[in-house]
């Protein structure tokens, strides 16, 4: 589970009064106002969560804070002290994971999401263990229904996870014009499905069969038969009705990828 809570900012009362109620649930917790000072404290091997509002000086700080944690798949929970659009925009850009507004928020949410954040995380690492210790690869992957930022408004008979078999899936992008949030990729399986997940493109890609070829720097497809229409003059393909790309970058090991499957 994640070892502790990182407090960041400078309103001392109201995250002194949080830091008493975190604590209260047996959360272990740490308090570091300023943005420099928690970036030196968190580690990439600490697994944090870090509770920040926008009330520092530099507002660029915090959301250039919260996108380095992002990047670092350190969740954040952002507590703004404005409720306008603007503000919400810039952090959904940096990343994070949920968004209140402070005036309205609500402790127990806060709680709720910190405990699904950290069962989420250990449902992962459990599965990871359990994958290498069988010593086989992954037969899927557990695509989100919608983003993380929508989950904790579902009902409890909602459906918030999938598990998709890698033979189902046609295609893995991070097409932005496809995406409401950033840091997020799509992908779709073959009852026309969109499933999401919070990692890379590359990550994704040193994990799949080799069924699988990178063709873009947007675009990973399934070169298994029942989804491949054909190839056009060596440098598109077309997969389940749509045409594809091949760009220099990856045509060397798109081109080895197909010669192991087709000859």
């Amino acid at each position: 589970m994640y070892n502790q809570v990182i407090l960041v900012g400078n309103d001392t009362q109201h995250y002194q009064s949080m830091r008493q109620k975190l604590i209260n649930y047996d959360f272990s917790v740490a308090y570091i106002p300023q943005v420099q000072q928690a970036l030196m404290a968190i580690k990439d091997n600490n697994l944090v969560i870090v509770i920040t509002d926008n009330q520092l000086q530099d507002k660029h700080e915090i959301f250039n804070f919260s996108e380095q944690m992002s990047k670092r798949h350190i969740p954040v929970i952002f507590i703004a002290d404005t409720d306008d659009r603007h503000t919400f925009n810039l952090a959904m850009r940096a990343g994070v994971n949920t968004y209140f507004v402070k005036e309205r928020h609500n402790m127990i949410d806060i709680i709720r999401q910190i405990q699904l954040l950290t069962q989420n995380h250990d449902n992962q690492k459990r599965f990871d263990i359990q994958t290498h210790q069988q010593g086989r690869r992954q037969i899927g992957l557990v695509g989100l229904t919608t983003y993380l930022q929508n989950i904790k408004n579902m009902g409890y008979n909602d459906i918030s996870r999938k598990v998709v078999r890698y033979e189902d899936i046609i295609w893995i992008s991070n097409e932005k014009k496809y995406l409401k949030f950033p840091n997020y990729i799509w992908f779709k399986d073959n009852s026309g499905n969109i499933y999401y997940l919070k990692e890379s493109l590359t990550n994704v890609y040193q994990r799949i069969p080799e069924y699988f070829a990178r063709v873009n720097d947007s675009y990973i497809v399934s070169l298994l038969s029942e989804y491949l229409d054909g190839r056009i003059n060596g440098s598109n393909i077309v997969v389940k009705g749509k045409r594809f790309k091949i760009t220099r970058t990856y045509k060397t090991e798109f081109e080895k990828r197909f010669a192991q499957l087709y000859g």
